[in-house]
């Protein structure tokens, strides 16, 4: 009998095993890129300087319960380790510089481990004293335990700019950052922010916008850009037109413009039952290639039968269902991406394509925008 109970023992020990290695993050890869302010349970404006009255300004909040970060000037190669030993950074310095701003490869090696993990370009790194978190500036925060990596810009209202982390509680997880609209040189009317961030429970995960091409049945787009254009959407207030497929019998469709240099915009058509359609058109304050923003213009009308059949005959005349998710136009520094979807009873299809000069995916974006939005745009900001 205690055999037999032993067995058991062992086999349920086994299962709880198997189910927390497959649970477990994959920290031989990069750190899943996760949209939202993830841990950051609190933001606190603590001081604002102008860069005219102080010359050399002084982050506050010091003392012994605070550790001052190390603010190592990286010639080419700087190892930091972590204050647990368990890992190390290796900053090296990248070609992909801007202009005067010093940019380094940011690899991490597990400690007994020879291979290291990228995690992708940083102007500088700080690692928690718990070592639980590491700071990539000017904005990506990664929590270590987790491994996943936010970006701290979405804890702020419509910060862009660069963060720089000047001090960490030893006792708790929080830390003053600076916020500057430069990075060096700055005009003397400019000034410099300090803010207290203070670290709690990871926020509650957000909605999926997009299926991941090679990981669905269905069409779906590169990951990278996944993430890009779901903070776009997220920033628009958008819903999931992928979740709304899957749950949804009813036929929608979305155009999600993304101008490098101009407003973010998006216009969507929801086909109702009696043969009419809802529009919605958004407009985002940020940049398409950068920022998203805040929503600054949000409208909503119905749309006629007559102008819904137009809609659907321009879906049709430019074959949108048989439209390829991905040409082989390779995206650039300057332009656009123009991504459209839609939804009909158990079906989803995305297509994506940058700067278009002609074809079915511009002429299906410029009429949405134009003849159904009535967007009144310069033609210098249609690309």
């Amino acid at each position: 009998m205690r055999t037999v109970l032993n067995l058991g023992v062992a086999a349920i020990l086994a299962s709880c095993c198997l189910e927390a290695l497959a649970s477990a993050p994959d920290k031989t890869q990069p750190p899943t890129s996760v949209r939202g302010k993830g841990p950051v349970a609190s933001v606190e404006l603590i001081r604002k300087a102008s860069l005219k009255d102080e010359s050399k300004p002084s982050a506050p909040l010091k003392g012994p319960d605070w550790i001052e970060t190390d603010q190592k000037r990286i010639s080419s190669e700087l190892l930091i380790t972590s204050p647990d030993n368990k890992f190390s950074l290796q900053l090296r310095e990248s070609p992909d510089d801007e202009g005067d701003i010093a940019i380094y490869k940011v690899a991490l090696t597990w400690r007994g481990e020879h291979k290291s993990v990228p995690l992708g370009l940083s102007m500088g790194a700080v690692i928690s004293p718990d070592s639980r978190y590491i700071v990539l500036e000017p904005y990506w925060l990664i929590d270590v335990e987790e491994w996943k990596e936010y970006d701290l810009r979405k804890a702020f209202d419509s910060k862009d700019g660069y963060f720089g982390v000047d001090r960490w509680s030893k006792n708790e997880n929080k830390f003053v950052l600076h916020f500057v609209q430069c990075p060096f040189d700055c005009p003397l009317d400019e000034s410099i922010e300090y803010w207290l961030v203070a670290l709690g429970q990871t926020s509650a995960p957000l909605v999926t916008y997009f299926p991941i091409r090679g990981t669905s049945a269905n069409d779906g787009i590169e990951k990278f850009r996944s993430d890009r254009y779901s903070d776009q959407l997220d920033a628009l207030q958008e819903p999931s037109l992928w979740e709304v497929s899957k749950m949804q019998e009813a036929e929608s469709y979305r155009f999600l413009w993304l101008r490098t240099r101009d407003h973010p915009i998006a216009v969507r058509v929801n086909l109702n039952s009696d043969g009419t359609a809802r529009l919605t058109a958004k407009m985002t304050s940020g940049a398409g290639g950068y920022y998203p923003g805040k929503l600054i213009d949000n409208r909503t009308l119905t749309l006629t039968r007559d102008q819904t059949k137009w809609f659907l005959a321009q879906i049709d005349e430019h074959n949108f269902w048989k439209l390829s998710s991905a040409d082989a136009v390779p995206s650039g520094p300057d332009g656009a991406e123009w991504i459209i979807e839609g939804v009909k009873p158990g079906t989803y299809h995305v297509v994506e394509r940058w700067s278009p000069p002609d074809g079915d995916v511009r002429a299906i974006g410029l009429f949405m925008v134009n003849e159904l939005a009535k967007f009144k745009l310069p033609a210098g900001e249609v690309y």
